[in-house]
């Protein structure tokens, strides 16, 4: 309701509130009147029962009048209970909207004979004695029907015609049941036309809809125009007035919104609002136009500063490629002819400095390479030949290189490779480039007798990434060290042998050599514990981490 006025909010929420509520008392009005009309027709059934209950003693206790004339001699005149029962039972029937008859599961006279809701009923009630009556609502030829039930039990007076012995006849011809004092004889049933009292019920509940809904009508009705007079439009007409503040026109508020109470005290605010405002913007302006001037002569300082940082960062740059080009070939000239003075025919006395001079021959072409890929990857000038390749080839390759280099130091360097991994998207060459910077600092920070391990697994689902993880059991990387160890010239803690400390640029130009290829690296390490060094590399078919 973002965008909705308020008015509109107001009255859907106030209709909402009383439509609540007028629901909420016509339940209540109708699940009352209900209550009412089922106790009415409850205590018009009961006296009915009475009333037929109170005949069936009466008879049954003047059997012996009956039946007697006044000399004594025995007649029997078809008055039993049952008989008075019934025909009490048709006449009423006749004469009224209601309607009961005596029943039970074997009757003797099939006018009796119990339909399907007495059925049920006789049969809960024998099921379950002592139950004083039930009842329920029914439907009979298309009319809703109040029915009742109370509980019929064989009397002292009843056991002529139903006691023991079963099966002999009785005074009327009918076949005794059996029953004894106090058990089970039948039901009396009895049906009361509900179909005026839910009449009654909906016409009341109609007259009670049309006057909750003409009172809802006439109260929405005064609410909106007392909120479209006291609020909608004042607030209207300060919301003008913001706009125009907003638009520089400081005279608005000039012009009275006409508001009562709170609003004619935010009113007031606004005007106050204005009128400072004004008196801030006019000394505003020569402010911002003072500012101006020194911000544009700050501009010129900038640019030419960055001129000259520009400059000096070049000249840097194509120094570092010349010195390192210039470096380069007389070192390689060296190796080579070291190379050759390690043959077998020279004298073994010069092993040991020769191989001396070609490790830090070896080394000082390392640092004058990083040197001059630095310059390269600062410049842009290094175009990746990504391409797919096979990880385990990858790895595989390079500690078999670092191989020797482990077993002089007592390592033990080890490949966890996942099988069937997928092709990694890559320039190999400066992956390879990434591992032996990565393996030299492992070697270099472990101490004698420790553990490297070179792990690679795929990650994601598809997957869409392979990492690659170099872990050692060196001394580890405080935080402290974390924090700017990818930076240049920057190096970890000082290794076991001095002499082979580094030049500072492995880490920082691995970082931009993974970088550049849409991978990420990092590490993980706490000091004791040793140091995981690792990079992410875009899987064939997944995507980069750009």
């Amino acid at each position: 309701m973002k965008n909705k006025k308020l008015i509109h909010i107001y009255m859907f929420y106030i209709i909402l509130a009383m439509s609540a509520l007028m629901l909420i008392n016509l339940g209540w009005s109708i699940r009352t009147k209900r209550a009412v009309a089922t106790e009415n027709m409850l205590g018009q059934a009961r006296l009915i029962t009475d009333q037929f209950i109170s005949v069936r003693t009466f008879m049954a206790a003047k059997q012996d009048i009956i039946n007697y004339d006044s000399e004594g001699s025995f007649e029997f005149k078809y008055l039993n209970p049952a008989a008075v029962g019934r025909g009490v039972g048709e006449i009423f029937n006749e004469k009224s909207e209601y309607a009961f008859k005596q029943t039970r599961l074997e009757p003797r006279n099939a006018a009796n004979t119990p339909d399907s809701f007495e059925i049920e009923q006789i049969k809960k009630l024998q099921e379950e004695p002592g139950q004083e009556y039930l009842w329920a609502e029914d439907e009979l030829d298309g009319t809703r029907v109040f029915r009742y039930l109370v509980p019929l039990y064989a009397e002292k007076e009843c056991l002529d015609c139903h006691g023991t012995p079963a099966g002999e006849p009785d005074i009327s011809g009918h076949l005794r049941e059996g029953l004894e004092e106090g058990d089970f004889a039948g039901a009396l049933s009895v049906v009361i036309n509900a179909q005026p009292y839910y009449e009654e019920l909906y016409r009341s509940i109609g007259q009670q809809v049309i006057f909750v809904l003409a009172l809802l009508i006439v109260i929405i009705g005064i609410l909106y125009i007392l909120q479209r007079k006291l609020v909608t439009a004042p607030l209207e007409g300060l919301a003008a007035m913001t706009v125009s503040l907003g638009q520089g026109d400081f005279s608005s508020t000039d012009s009275p919104v006409n508001g009562q109470g709170e609003i004619r005290i935010l009113e007031e605010r606004f005007q106050t609002m204005s009128r400072e405002l004004a008196g801030i913007y006019q000394g505003l302006e020569q402010k911002v136009k003072e500012r101006t001037v020194e911000l544009e002569e700050e501009k010129e300082k900038l640019a030419r500063i960055n001129q000259d940082l520009e400059k000096m960062n070049r000249l840097q740059s194509e120094f570092l490629a010349s010195v390192s080009h210039e470096l380069r070939t007389p070192l390689s000239c060296i190796l080579a002819f070291i190379e050759l003075l390690e043959a077998p025919a020279f004298a073994h006395q010069r092993q040991q400095n020769l191989a001396d001079l070609k490790s830090s021959s070896e080394k000082l072409l390392n640092m004058v390479n990083n040197l001059l890929d630095t310059a390269k990857l600062e410049a842009g000038a290094i175009e990746p030949d990504i391409q797919e390749h096979r990880a385990d080839e990858i790895v595989q390759g390079t500690i078999k290189a670092f191989m020797p280099l482990a077993r002089e130091k007592s390592l033990t360097l080890t490949a966890d490779i996942e099988p069937g991994l997928p092709r990694v998207r890559c320039d190999v060459e400066r992956v390879r480039q990434v591992l032996v910077n990565l393996l030299g600092n492992a070697v270099k920070f472990t101490d004698p007798g420790g553990r490297i391990t070179v792990r690679v697994n795929s990650e994601g689902k598809t997957p869409q990434h392979v990492v690659f993880r170099v872990e050692d059991t060196g001394a580890g990387i405080s935080r402290e060290e974390k924090e700017v160890i990818f930076q240049r010239f920057r190096q970890g803690a000082v290794p076991v042998n001095k002499k082979q400390a580094g030049s500072g640029l492995g880490l920082y130009l691995s970082k931009g050599l993974i970088e550049m290829q849409g991978g990420e690296i990092g590490l993980e390490s706490e000091p004791g514990q040793g140091t995981a060094f690792w990079f992410r590399l875009p899987a064939a078919g997944g995507e980069s981490l750009d």
